[in-house]
């Protein structure tokens, strides 16, 4: 972010009332960012930033802030603790500007520092409010009742280590404490049976306080999701339980997918769960395939319904500082829709859209460095008070008529051109807006409508996004950047998994979970083939020669079974695999490529390995000089691929790093680095990636991503791009968006199956 473009707004010093920020309105969210001073440096200073225009902070001096930390939000009231020591000390309401002291916290061994989580169960004036502090270091609840007609508050500590072991049989800690329904809700995700939700319950009997866990089910697991390195989050508001999946990508923590489930507490039946108190873990613990697995418990992961939009509502997740979770159900409708989170580097955050299942990552401002805390914190004002300085108002149909109208203006001849351009939910939508539209866009059968997308599909490989919760497909131009959308019930949607290996010739290889077996699809003819499943192992990657309805078709790759490795593949269109044992320690990337009938793999140490002569009795197996080291970083992408008969790999540095290209010389067994690709177009995705000759003059010696970014050779500098308008980015991926739904790369094929 520019300096120029960082405005700043001073408030008034010394002053609480926020009179010069905007007006307050629960639909802006606003985020506070707290930059300590040292001690003889002077003043805290707070800087105020709403999701509506994050560009404009406005920077305040608070007395209720000096000195202070945020620990959290909670029915309006924010938790304050003394910094550097971070021991709480207040409840301050920003709004009625109330202040609730607490006692002084000093807990048994003196460790102040190990308290990270807040929960504020209710409003101070609530005679049951509870300020519950959890340890970090020890199974152990700090909590104050702050009901007013005690003569004084005080903490109080207390274990809770054998009741936890008791019912995970060896779970030491619970995290992510929330309110639901007016009951207390905790997370445990180091016992044996997983992650798993508690209930917290707190009994007050006179002058003796009772705290008891309660298990009431099992955390959500979306069965189409195979990556098992995640985070749990559980969120309470009004009667609903959500639940955040965070999953990471391999071994770093980098967010590659985020998945949101919700339970509505309101409509259990909880007279059927008391058998819960009378659980055992001993009971629960079954044999299932020589691993101990678990039943599931109290409220089953059926019973979690997978949100596919959150609409007006939106999640903060940050994961840099206590962990702490901001949710709201109302903001206005272009903020709404997003899950963002703060990463645990304080460096990066990420916008994750549930509807269109997008992540775009983003650097954090200036001023929310690592000394920085951040919260999130929602004005509660009427929002009638801002709506009312909104004038003039028009009611729906009279927009409807004055549309209508200007469409009348237009000739009928024209109208009739404009649709024969419209293709899939694009002349749906255009039909649908008035009556002259309807008459010039007839209904036309499907294979009619394929027809028009032929005529006017692209010369180049475009960008196929399939979403299965909107049944859409969406093929994206990246030179114009230019949306075309086909909606239909094909069988794609209905049996498509996450799981998609390779994208050639217009043809989809993915596996399928309807059909337990890997399927060959063609978007364009919605023409479907069947590989028979392979039954002793887990395909981890899968390559096709040519295309399935070629006699030249070969299907290679790899797969896993107990440890064991193997080459499979089919020749010429058989169904049946025929198996090859792999009896070196090659760990092989998911980067394979064909050149002709021989299949190419990059190894994760760097050997690139050739496959020979499939359709003879022994496949011939040749190990090539090993690819290059890249100058980048440990954390760069490998990407092999062909090029007029010869090998390219293409490396890619984490994020902000160089671009690398380097072909392989034959003749000398080696690797060569190369400046250009001359007159051609590389398209890098997570599935296939190609190099063909560029299709326009400006998209030669270019390299294009599935973020729409575009990478060039020529000036060694990312491009990104909004229809006709070209950007530099400067951060690379950064602020690209990226799709978590089914996508690839494809080159439009309009050949049938035979």
């Amino acid at each position: 972010m520019e300096h120029d473009e960082q405005q700043q707004r001073q408030v008034s010093n010394g002053s609480a009332s926020f009179e010069k920020l905007p007006p307050f309105s629960s639909k802006y969210p606003w985020f506070i960012v707290e930059n300590f001073k040292e001690e003889d440096d002077g003043i805290d200073t707070e800087f105020f930033s709403t999701l509506h225009d994050p560009l404009i902070q406005y920077q305040s001096q608070i007395p209720e802030f000096h000195g202070k930390r945020i620990r959290g939000c909670f029915h309006g009231w924010l938790i304050l603790s003394d910094h550097p020591h971070n021991v709480l000390c207040s409840l301050w309401n920003p709004v009625t500007l109330k202040i609730v002291r607490l006692p002084p916290l000093s807990l048994k061994d003196g460790i102040d520092e190990s308290i990270d989580e807040c929960l504020l169960t209710a409003p101070p004036e609530d005679p049951d409010s509870v300020i519950l502090l959890r340890r970090c270091d020890e199974s152990t609840f700090v909590f104050c009742q702050l009901n007013r007609k005690r003569k004084r508050m005080r903490w109080i500590e207390m274990s809770y280590d054998k009741q936890l072991k008791k019912i995970t049989y060896n779970g030491e800690l619970v995290e992510s404490l929330t309110c639901c329904n007016g009951k207390i809700y905790a997370l445990n995700t180091d016992g044996i049976l997983g992650p798993i939700v508690i209930e917290v319950e707190i009994v007050v009997k006179g002058s003796e306080v009772i705290i008891q866990l309660v298990v009431f089910g099992a955390c959500p697991w979306p069965d189409s999701y195979h990556c098992y390195n995640r985070d749990n989050f559980i969120k309470g508001y009004g009667t609903d339980l959500f639940c955040i999946s965070i999953f990471y990508q391999g071994d770093t923590k980098k967010i590659g997918n985020v998945i949101l489930f919700r339970l509505d507490t309101g409509s259990i039946k909880w007279e059927e769960l008391e058998c819960l108190k009378k659980w055992d873990v001993s009971d629960m613990i079954v044999e299932k395939d020589g691993y101990e697995d678990h039943k599931d418990l109290g409220i089953t992961r059926v019973m979690w319904e997978e949100m596919n939009d959150l609409k007006d509502a939106i999640f903060y997740v940050d994961l840099g500082r206590d962990i702490t979770i901001f949710y709201t159900p109302v903001v206005e409708s272009e903020l709404g829709g997003y899950i963002h989170i703060r990463d645990e580097t304080d460096d990066i955050l990420y916008l994750y859209h549930v509807r269109d299942r997008t992540i775009i990552a983003s650097s954090i401002p200036s001023q929310v460095v690592s000394t920085t805390h951040v919260s999130m914190w929602e004005g509660r004002l009427d929002d009638n008070q801002v709506e009312a300085k909104c004038t003039g108002t028009v009611k729906q149909d009279e927009v409807l008529k004055h549309n209508e109208s200007r469409l009348h203006n237009i000739p009928f001849d024209v109208l009739e051109m404009i649709m024969k351009y419209c293709v899939g939910v694009e002349y749906l939508n255009f039909r649908a807006t008035c009556r002259l539209c309807c008459l010039a866009a007839p209904l036309i059968k499907w294979s009619n409508e394929l027809q028009i997308l032929h005529n006017y599909s692209l010369n180049s490989p475009c960008l196929m996004v399939i979403s299965k919760y909107r049944e859409i497909i969406t093929f994206t131009d990246v030179l114009s950047g230019d949306n075309y959308f086909i909606k239909k019930n094909f069988q794609v949607l209905s049996i498509v998994d996450d799981r998609m290996y390779c994208s050639r010739y217009g043809w989809l290889l993915f596996e399928s979970k309807e059909f337990e077996c890997p399927v060959f699809f063609n978007p364009f003819t919605s023409d479907v083939r069947k590989l028979l499943d392979f039954e002793i192992g887990f395909i981890k990657s899968l390559c096709f020669s040519a295309p399935p309805n070629s006699s030249n078709c070969i299907v290679a790759g790899f797969a896993v079974y107990e440890g064991q490795r193997f080459i499979i593949y089919s020749v010429d269109g058989e169904p049946s695999w025929r198996v090859i044992h792999l009896d070196d320690d090659h760990n092989f990337r998911y980067s394979l490529t064909f050149i002709g009938r021989d299949l190419y793999a990059l190894g994760q140490d760097g050997e690139v390995i050739a496959f020979k002569d499939f359709g003879k009795e022994e496949v011939r197996r040749i190990v090539l000089s090993k690819a290059p080291i890249s100058s980048c970083d440990a954390m760069s992408q490998y990407f092999l691929m062909s090029c007029d008969e010869h090998l390219l790999v293409v490396i890619v540095g984490d994020e902000f790093g160089e671009v690398e290209v380097f072909k392989r010389n034959d003749e000398a067994d080696k690797w060569e680095k190369i400046d250009g690709i001359g007159k051609r177009t590389i398209y890098i995705g997570s599935t296939t990636s190609i190099c063909i000759d560029a299709k326009t003059p400006k998209m030669e010696n270019k390299i294009y991503f599935t973020q729409l970014v575009w990478y060039s050779l020529e000036t060694h500098t990312y491009h990104t791009f909004d229809g006709k308008i070209m950007k530099t980015c400067i951060g690379g991926f950064f602020g690209a968006k990226s799709h978590i739904n089914c996508h690839a790369w494809i080159e439009p094929s309009w050949c049938q199956l035979t």
